[in-house]
């Protein structure tokens, strides 16, 4: 595993379900980077037909378990999006899943060219 992946295995993740898709991504973002503190990072993948959209789920990306633990507790079963209750969990990240022959979650991200992704997909 190179040392570049390192500190996102070590990062404790929180999976946020279930958002009202009527909400901004923007104001979702902001929502979430307050809920989660400093020490947050919020991942908020868009609609790739809609660019001013998003999917309906998010990553809280945290530094240590403590800092993800302290948020699911306080916010577990009050997240709520334009009065639309949301679902707040663990998404551990499995380093067998990320780095096994099948998948490609990083090694696309971080050690191939998308450019060449794309053509290896899409022929």
């Amino acid at each position: 595993m190179g040392d570049s992946l390192r500190p996102a295995l070590k990062m404790q993740n929180l999976h946020v379900r279930d958002i009202t898709r009527d909400a901004s991504p923007a104001s979702v973002k902001a929502y979430l980077e307050q809920l989660g503190g400093a020490g947050c990072k919020v991942v908020l993948p868009i609609d790739h037909n809609n660019s001013d959209k998003h999917i309906g789920h998010a990553f809280l990306n945290f530094n240590t378990f403590q800092e993800s633990k302290k948020c699911l507790d306080k916010y577990r079963f009050s997240l709520k999006f334009k009065n639309q209750p949301a679902k707040l969990m663990y998404a551990p990240i499995d380093k067998h899943k990320a780095f096994g022959p099948k998948s490609y979650k990083f090694q696309i991200i971080v050690k191939v060219n998308l450019y060449c992704v794309y053509c290896q997909i899409f022929g």
